[in-house]
């Protein structure tokens, strides 16, 4: 999408960037009724802010007599430690891959494309947006996790701004 505009603009200044795009047939079955394209499909790769499950397996090995079943007890509880520290870490929230996507803004939402399907993004549910050096951060109301797109994502930001007067430049 080409913006008249520069990027660099105060955040009172809202992008003019009305221009409508020509839907292939296979987007145009998902825009709803009045809803129209207003970029062309854009290549990012997308990362969320979020914790996963981990599984480990603990196990305990006590083998002999009085001294070398404390001793090897003692070695297995440490292991174990070790073990459940390292899952913890991998479980705690932080930036995961979700690979390469596609993303076309439309008047209302952004349609992403992963796992060989069409995501919606509304509008309405983006609280904040940030761009920064190609970065887009999008913050949302309700507490879901929070994602970033990075790639050629300033007509993605200027179709957001121009639609919502949430994100900064």
């Amino acid at each position: 999408m080409i913006c008249r505009r520069s990027n660099r603009r105060t955040q009172r200044q809202r992008a003019n960037c009305n221009r409508t795009v020509a839907a292939p047939p296979e987007i145009a079955a998902l825009l709803l009724p009045g809803e129209r394209l207003v970029t062309d499909p854009v290549a990012a790769r997308g990362w969320r802010y979020e914790s996963a499950e981990v599984t480990y397996d603990r196990k305990t090995l006590m083998v002999g007599g009085p001294l070398l079943f404390v001793l090897t007890g003692a070695v297995s509880a440490l292991r174990n430690r070790r073990v459940r520290r390292a899952a913890e870490a991998q479980a705690a929230p932080q930036w995961r891959p979700l690979g390469p996507l596609t993303v076309l803004a439309t008047t209302d939402r952004l349609l992403v494309w992963h796992q060989n399907a069409w995501w919606s993004v509304w509008y309405s549910a983006i609280e904040h947006a940030t761009l920064h050096d190609q970065q887009l951060h999008l913050h949302f109301h309700d507490g879901a996790a929070p994602y970033l797109l990075a790639g050629g994502t300033a007509a993605v930001a200027a179709a957001i701004s121009a639609n919502r007067r949430c994100v900064d430049v």
